[in-house]
């Protein structure tokens, strides 16, 4: 059994990745979310993707708050993009798998590293010499077109798919 200071955080990680450890309950009013539309499994890829960036956010987020290792948050600093820049690559390469819930959650997800800096507001006074802002704007900028042409691949994809 692992120490109470380990399960937390592989908890928060197996969370972020979709595996529900503890089953939620059935609806006690007969209508869920699932009702309304089916939702495929997250592929292995995406999974570990998730479980990744769950790990980077931890480990920034301790190396923001405690200062250790400044240089790895610098202003030129393009490490956390590399998540986003997976995604993207892993989107581009195998076009067939929709841009759905769970692709969008990915994406979105990929963004989580850079989170971590924000945990730096309940301290006191945000570093603006540590925030990568030029990297988080590019990273966002390529995650919303990445999903904006993922839809529009869908949508005409929907729209000439032959019956």
């Amino acid at each position: 059994m692992l120490p109470a200071f380990f399960q937390q955080p592989l908890r928060f990680i197996a969370w972020c990745t979709g595996v529900d450890l503890v089953p939620t309950p059935p609806s006690t009013t007969g209508f869920s979310i699932d009702d309304l539309a089916q939702r495929r499994a997250p592929l292995l890829f995406e999974r570990g993707l998730k479980a990744g960036c769950s790990l980077l956010l931890l480990i920034v987020s301790v190396l923001y708050v405690f200062r250790w290792g400044s240089w790895l948050l610098n202003a030129d600093s393009y490490w956390c993009a590399l998540p986003t820049a997976v995604w993207i690559l892993f989107m581009l390469l195998r076009y067939w798998t929709p841009m759905d819930a769970e692709s969008i959650g990915v994406g979105l997800w990929t963004l989580s590293p850079a989170v971590a800096i924000a945990s730096d507001l309940g301290v006191g006074f945000v570093r603006l010499d540590l925030i990568p802002l030029q990297s988080l704007l590019w990273q966002a900028g390529a995650v919303v077109a990445m999903i904006a042409f993922g839809l529009i691949r869908d949508l005409v994809r929907e729209m000439f798919a032959k019956d």
